[in-house]
């Protein structure tokens, strides 16, 4: 996040060597326009909806977030739901439903008013940052506020922002990258010759940065940034000073408080995403390849941002890679030349150095080192780190700006091509925020543009399952487990499309495969003992419910349909030990309890079967065939019973 005007080659005198950066209307006018056009982009957004793909865990399941009690704050502080440890986060979408219920309308306002707001503070930021060596004689205060909106404009409005803006569950990214911006303008302000208020300006730094922690974890490598900015523009650890000098001290002091939040909210998110689905084991994607993916990280991002084309919702890592594939070789090649030139001109190319720096402080979470998901890369991790690139944009800006070697005329052919290009940036954004549309558009996108992914092939199926396109949607699910056999949900969706086909000999085959590939799954055993049921094949089912018990012991159905095949194959016993068993897991099971009265009755419980069934029908009126045997079972009854 960090350059700073083209320096001109004449001796100027400077009126502002302490930060001092242009303000007034000009300024705000510049705020206010960036705000205002990066939420009329994204505003058709408020017309989309919940996507089936995570936001049904976070919001439409989830009722824990749904308000603003001592509950709901207890859950948002102490909870690390699908792995993520965001509380105020949370509090946000606790008072979108306080505000809005389950209308996504309301979410989706909160996001683009977020998206609108970093805009504005963008400009802030950046007229600050391009301020800091000083306000030379001869600009004027309105190439400051021009060139910053520029930058802000080409962050705000570019394609890689719309699944940070448009996707609901992406909340954390907006809400985080507020904090950033005002943690960076609080920094900067501390740093002003100001020695009166710079504690209280630290405090407040330090606040924000919390705020920011506790929005999104990614924001604990902000500490990294605000040391490069002390190297550059700041200078505070520049020149004679060196980085181990006595002056060096306090700013390395200063971060201590910094440094420790990251720390304990570093280990929190890592507890966070400690489960045993969560990372990418080591023996299946080594450290080769990861070293590889995050090279191509670096890369990718930086392309994309130059030239944002065939953006899609995932790009899926396919495990063992391929690292001497052209793509990674090109990254690999492309990021190591960079690297060696910005260290062989470190001194000429500060500017540049810095925001390279920033731009891989914010991604190095997410470069894939350590391996979480099921993305090489994601248009969202480019919120924060494409800041700093922005910034670069509008210091690129202002140095024509101020160049008096170019004419007027020259410079207004410049500013029209930059209003050209950043107008075709908000039509593409505005284009790719339709992929968040809804369900339908999402996956249709996605299966156009990474025909390759099991994630796509699989969520594009089940869009096609649930039109009734029964034929196709089985196309692209068996296309899916082709390319990862591990996806249990396309599995399940597989399953789902055989048996409305009627393909029973197919559908065993698949529950078949399902078992060898899906070893810790119960499903597929417990799906295959329900055919072997069926069936009347007693013996295979119950090896099938045992296999599936094994794997998950709190599996109500398999012991209910397990006790049904011990109970018809004459072992009524054990039947009546899981049947119980289910009604320990669930006491509101109709169903296991049904199950439990015909037991009791073929074991001559006449009786102690009529007692289960008449507590059944108290809770569950309507459940046809209790009533049904408790009629037989009545008519069995003798007077005295």
């Amino acid at each position: 996040m960090i350059t700073v005007a083209k320096r001109q080659t004449a001796p100027t005198r400077q009126v502002s060597t302490s930060g001092e950066s242009p303000t007034g209307v000009p300024l705000w006018a510049a705020s206010a326009l960036a705000f205002a056009i990066a939420f009329t982009i994204f505003y058709p957004t408020l017309e989309f909806s919940f996507l089936d793909w995570d936001d049904p865990q976070n919001f439409i399941q989830n009722t824990s977030y749904r308000g603003l009690g001592s509950e709901q704050l207890k859950w948002m502080f102490t909870e690390f739901h699908m792995g993520h440890y965001q509380p105020l986060t949370w509090l946000t979408f606790g008072l979108d439903y306080v505000r809005s219920g389950m209308d996504p309308r309301g979410y989706h306002l909160t996001n683009t008013v977020l998206h609108g707001l970093n805009a504005l503070l963008f400009v802030l930021l950046c007229v600050r940052l391009l301020a800091i060596p000083g306000v030379p004689a001869h600009s004027r205060r309105w190439q400051y506020c021009a060139a910053a909106l520029v930058a802000a404009l080409f962050f705000a409005c570019h394609p890689l922002r719309a699944e940070s803006v448009a996707w609901i569950t992406e909340r954390r990214d907006v809400l985080s990258g507020t904090f950033v911006l005002l943690t960076t303008l609080a920094y900067l302000r501390m740093n002003r010759n100001d020695q009166q208020h710079r504690l209280r300006w630290l405090s407040l730094t330090l606040v924000l940065f919390l705020l920011g922690v506790l929005s999104k974890a990614i924001v604990v490598m902000l500490p990294l940034v605000l040391c490069v900015l002390d190297w550059y523009p700041l200078r505070r650890l520049a020149g004679n000073r060196g980085l181990l000098s006595r002056q060096a001290l306090g700013v390395w002091l200063e971060k201590i408080p910094f440094f420790a939040l990251s720390a304990i909210f570093g280990m929190i998110a890592t507890f966070a995403q400690a489960r045993p689905d969560a990372l990418v084991k080591l023996q299946i994607h080594d450290l080769a390849s990861r070293i590889v993916q995050a090279l191509y990280g670096l890369g990718f991002y930086f392309t994309k941002t130059i030239a944002p084309l065939n953006l899609s919702p995932i790009y899926e890592l396919h495990p063992p890679l391929n690292v001497w594939e052209s793509r990674y070789l090109l990254s690999v090649t492309f990021v190591g030349v960079a690297a060696c030139v910005l260290i062989i001109l470190r001194r000429r190319l500060q500017a540049l150095c810095a925001t390279a720096l920033c731009y891989v402080a914010f991604l190095a979470p997410v470069l894939g080192l350590v391996q979480a998901g099921p993305q090489i890369v994601a248009d969202r991790y480019s919120y924060l780190s494409c800041m700093s690139w922005a910034v670069l944009v509008g210091a690129a800006s202002l140095g024509i700006l101020q160049d008096r070697r170019l004419s007027n005329m020259v410079k207004m052919g410049i500013g029209c091509v930059a209003v050209v290009l950043i107008s075709a940036l908000a039509v593409m954004t505005f284009r790719q925020c339709q992929v968040w549309q809804n369900t339908t558009t999402l996956w249709t996108c996605m299966i156009q543009r990474s025909p390759n992914s099991s994630i796509a092939n699989n969520g594009y199926g089940y869009i096609l399952l649930q039109q009734g396109h029964v034929q196709d949607a089985t196309v692209h699910l068996v296309r899916a487990i082709q390319i990862n056999p591990a996806s249990e949900k396309a599995h399940h969706n597989l399953w789902k499309a055989l048996e409305k086909q009627g393909r029973t000999d197919e559908l065993v085959i698949a529950y078949e495969y399902a078992t060898s590939v899906l070893p810790h799954g119960p499903q597929a055993h417990y799906n295959l003992g329900n055919v072997y049921l069926e069936q009347r094949q007693f013996k295979r089912a119950i090896e099938c419910y045992e296999r599936a018990l094994a794997r998950r012991p709190d599996h109500t159905l398999a012991h209910i349909n397990l006790s049904s095949a011990l109970r018809m194959s004459g072992d009524k016993n054990q039947a009546e030990t899981h049947v119980r068993r289910a009604i320990d897991l669930n006491p509101e099971s109709s169903h296991a309890h049904y199950m439990l009265a015909k037991i009791l009755r073929d074991k001559g419980q006449i009786t102690e079967a009529v007692k289960e069934l008449r507590g059944l029908l108290r809770r569950d009126p309507d459940y046809k065939a209790a009533h049904s045997l408790l009629e037989q079972l009545q008519a069995l009854q003798t007077p005295d019973s």
